[in-house]
């Protein structure tokens, strides 16, 4: 921001990915939204200012633009003022401290202020002998008038899950403060003091001596905001979807069967303990409430229980809608409701069979393993570990009809092939249908990218009956029907278009274990469900005389 006074201000700061048409996502047309949340910098976002977009550093350039969107309602709090502290770039290591680039200022607290705090973000850059300062971590603390009261390391260790990748460079690679293609955090520092006072902050580094080379360094923005008190006592906000969603920035976390995550805020002084949802798919609604503790202006990811149509709509190509909705807060109606609802377009999870074909290719370095997992309750279901170098691993699954997830992890965080490292040699993991036919073609991976998935990668899906096993229910004339359904002690269970009965009925919770089978030799059965807690479940029906026909429903237990 470059205001009319002459002064200048970091709105916030992205490092682009190493592009490359035809590596990963990318091609010339491709693009990505970075969401930067400036509202408490409103002040300074007045008047004619310009806005630039400075672009630094390595590789050949991207076209970028900014737009704001604005948003109704009231904001958490109001600024009383918001000051730029240090900024710039600063050579970390050399014969000067750096601690000397950041003396002492003196502020003076604004009447009407509530609270204080200094907004402080950091990225390293630039390599000497020992790394320093892109690949070398370190610490600083945060002073005012000259004791600590803040402090924080400066590296991200989690590169290797990038949400855009693979790219064309080292992206794996952890780095001070960033990841190629992300954000990079502004960190909140609240200092102690009062309204009129005067008081010096500061910032203090770990004392650092470079062995040689070029001198790195370390680029910072800081600046302090002066807020009034909360407008709300009672305010959750809906603030993201981290799944089911299409956006790219949360790649890993898709596509989704299972249960959906949300992001909410506490923009209220109250502490809220209980979060009441609507949500759904398609306008299909669930109702769910989230109890726990969230201090004010906190976040927090909130895991909801499985709406049945995220489970039904999996296996189609198209698009759908999901919707989620904040209805009361702490037991009471939320004070502001111009935040308390958000929607998604998202792909569903694929539909895989129940019998399946793993096989693991390792590389020569042996990092890799995979896990099944029941994506809602997080139970194993089976795995590969310890494997040894250059060795093909098969493994037959069988599972029941439910929504699981396949977790593929490499220790090196290079996953089974990657350019970079052409040592670790090349492997593969791919995942069929369990049949005799050897030309059978795997399932495709939704973050695969041919081994190059850094530490990792989880592909949602949810299973059915192979086609070989469900003539039964190809035949329109066959039906199971259940009634009532949601049950509770009892439900009735209904075959039609069989001549004559002659089978098993199996109900399976939602990690695809058999919890109750028994016989069936009519058209209509009563089966006792009173021992069944309160969850969805699928009911099958097995034919005596050929095993490999069912037909299978849902079951709601209600109780």
């Amino acid at each position: 921001l470059m205001s009319p006074s002459g002064d200048t201000l970091e709105l916030g700061r992205m490092i682009t990915p190493y592009g490359g048409a035809g590596t990963g996502p990318f091609t010339y047309s491709w693009k990505l939204p970075y969401y930067f949340d400036v509202t408490d910098l409103y002040p300074k976002l007045v008047g004619g200012a310009t806005i630039r977009l400075n672009y630094s550093g390595y590789s050949y350039g991207y076209t970028g633009d900014i737009k704001f969107a604005f948003i109704e309602g009231t904001p958490p709090r109001n600024v009383v003022d918001v000051k730029r502290q240090w900024h710039g770039y600063f050579n970390y290591g050399g014969a000067t401290s750096v601690n000397n680039s950041f003396p002492q200022i003196t502020n003076t607290v604004p009447a009407n202020t509530q609270s204080t705090e200094l907004k402080f973000s950091v990225t390293g850059h630039g390599s000497d002998n020992n790394g320093c300062c892109e690949f070398m971590g370190t610490a600083y603390d945060v002073l005012t008038n000259a004791a600590v009261t803040g402090h924080d390391t400066i590296w991200r260790a989690n590169c290797g899950f990038n949400d855009i990748y693979p790219q064309s460079g080292t992206w794996v690679y952890d780095r001070a403060n960033w990841c190629p293609g992300d954000i990079v955090d502004l960190k909140s520092y609240t200092l102690p003091v009062t309204v009129g006072s005067t008081f010096k902050d500061s910032i203090s580094y770990l004392p650092y001596t470079s062995p040689g080379g070029s001198l790195g360094g370390y680029t910072i923005e800081s600046h302090i905001i002066y807020y009034k008190g909360f407008n709300h006592t009672l305010d959750a906000s809906l603030e993201d979807v981290i799944a089911p969603t299409n956006y790219e920035g949360h790649f890993r976390s898709n596509s989704l069967c299972g249960s959906p995550i949300v992001r909410i805020k506490n923009n209220g002084s109250d502490t809220v303990t209980s979060v009441a949802f609507w949500y759904g798919v398609d306008g299909y609604n669930t109702n769910y409430v989230w109890h726990g503790t969230l201090p004010p202006l906190q976040e927090y990811d909130v895991v909801l229980p499985e709406p049945w149509d995220l489970r039904v709509v999996s296996g189609d190509a198209s698009n759908h809608n999901f919707m989620a909705q904040i209805l009361q807060v702490n037991g009471q109606a939320d004070q502001d409701t111009t935040n308390n609802l958000i929607t998604t377009v998202f792909k569903p999870a694929p539909k895989w069979t129940v019998n399946l074909l793993v096989l693991l290719q390792t590389n020569a370095v042996a990092e890799n393993s995979w896990a099944i997992y029941d994506a809602n309750t997080n139970a194993l279901m089976a795995q590969r570990v310890g494997s040894v170098p250059n060795t093909l691993y098969s493994d037959t699954i069988e599972l029941g009809p439910a929504c699981y997830k396949l977790v593929v992890t490499d220790a090196g965080c290079d996953g089974l092939s990657w350019w970079a490292n052409s040592a670790a040699g090349n492997g593969y993991i791919r995942v069929k249908t369990k049949t005799t036919n050897p030309f059978i073609q795997p399932y495709p991976f939704d973050g695969y990218y041919n081994g190059d998935f850094g530490c990792g990668f989880t592909q949602y899906f949810t299973t059915s009956f192979p086609a070989g096993v469900t003539e039964m229910a190809n035949n329109t004339s066959l039906e199971i029907t259940t009634f009532p359904n949601p049950a509770t002690n009892s439900v009735t269970i209904s075959i039609n278009g069989i001549n004559q009965v002659d089978g098993v009925i199996r109900i399976y919770n939602t990690i695809g274990q058999i919890i109750s089978e028994e016989p069936c030799h009519s058209a209509s059965q009563v089966v006792n469900t009173s021992a069944l807690p309160n969850g969805v479940y699928q009911l099958v029906f097995i034919n005596n005389a050929d095993k490999e026909a069912k037909l299978h429903t849902k079951l709601v237990i209600v109780k």
